[in-house]
């Protein structure tokens, strides 16, 4: 497990990661170093296929009283830390490096939180400030014991300081502007009233019941390969040809496909969808060969799959059938629900589409 300078993690349960901010002396206020510690520890969750549910949580009095200020010997985005965003300009002068600096630390990164691929919940107690909203507000769920406290001061600094932006989708547009121009703290009680919790508990019981609710999840996460209805044509020359191959294999019932398999039955490591391309070309190859499909058929048979396509008809193949999206993005590995979001609207727009054929998850072609 790899080890990081400004936050902890640990493995309460098998399927759960729990992130703990390990700044306790400066009250859990993110520096540099901690915003993209805690991006590494959310992407190595994230790629742990044992992994079901992520916890955010803060070590010592409080979750967090939001952004360092102060300088440190790590400071500059896009240069002490490569970038994970689709920004640059870091070294310009005056607004334009400011504002690609803002980009990348505030939006990008808390973006990439918000959209990860498998559920996240913010354990909350103490102060809970500005940066520290922006950490909670990138969950799922927030749990919150009872001396949690939220305030975003950030209007009163003279700065705009909601680079990521979720005050009314959290509140609502009223309540968001009274929190922005008065500052004011609001305390669990209202917090949980308003909405913006899921559940208050006393600070004693804060992380047994953020553990209970982590645990209910992981369990009705996938945790094993999903059996989804794909719509295909029957005389599917690739669908005959790759259950020919299942068969030879001896791949069970349930196995995962998408993986390497040895002769003695054990499922290896995940395959790349190229590789995956590339055994079905294979095998579209012998099934033709040993039932005299001519040769120009099995060609532009073959000719269709390759790792991205694959890719894109699995995940419409898969929303069609059914499957959530979440459920979706974790086979495919996406790391923003949002590809798979697309993917689901074109399935629907397939299964409503007149000119669907009955059983079939292709189109025929409007007279």
């Amino acid at each position: 497990m790899t080890t990081f300078e400004t936050i902890v993690v640990e493995r309460p349960e098998p399927r759960i990661a729990r992130i703990v901010m390990n700044r306790p002396e400066a009250r859990n206020a993110q520096n540099l170093q901690m915003t993209y510690d805690l991006n590494a520890a959310f992407d190595q969750a994230v790629l742990d296929d044992a992994v079901k549910v992520i916890i955010l949580a803060g070590n010592g009095p409080h979750f967090s009283s939001g952004h360092d200020l102060r300088p440190g010997a790590k400071n500059a985005a896009g240069v002490d830390f490569p970038p994970v965003g689709n920004w640059g300009g870091f070294a310009e002068p005056n607004a334009h490096g400011r504002f690609a600096r803002e980009q990348e630390i505030y939006l990008q990164i808390t973006r990439r939180w918000r959209n990860l691929a498998k559920p996240t919940i913010a354990e909350v107690h103490g102060k809970c400030i500005a940066g520290g909203l922006m950490l909670a507000w990138a969950c799922d769920l927030i749990v919150a014991s009872h001396d949690a406290e939220f305030c975003d001061p950030v209007v009163t600094m003279g700065v705009c300081g909601v680079e990521w932006f979720v005050h009314p989708w959290e509140l609502g547009p009223r309540k968001a502007k009274e929190l922005l121009f008065t500052a004011r703290v609001v305390e669990a009680d209202e917090a949980y009233r308003i909405g913006l919790l899921n559940h208050l508990v006393p600070k004693e019981q804060l992380r047994a019941k953020t553990m209970e609710i982590a645990f209910a999840m992981s369990k009705t996460a996938t945790s094993e390969p999903q059996v989804v209805a794909v719509p295909r044509a029957e005389n599917s020359e690739a669908v005959k040809a790759v259950e020919a191959w299942i068969e030879t294999a001896s791949i069970q019932p349930g196995e995962p496909i998408l993986r390497s398999v040895t002769k003695g039955g054990a499922i290896g490591a995940r395959l790349h969808p190229q590789s995956v391309a590339k055994i079905i070309k294979a095998r579209i190859g012998e099934h033709h060969q040993l039932h005299g499909v001519p040769a120009n058929k099995a060609a532009a048979e073959a000719a269709r799959y390759s790792g991205h396509s694959l890719r894109v008809g699995f995940s419409v193949s898969a929303a069609e059938g059914g499957a959530d999206i979440r459920a979706i993005a974790s086979v495919t590995r996406h790391r923003s629900l949002t590809m798979p979001a697309r993917y689901a609207q074109k399935a629907e727009q397939i299964r409503t589409s007149p000119h669907r054929l009955p059983g079939v998850g292709l189109h025929r072609a409007p007279k």
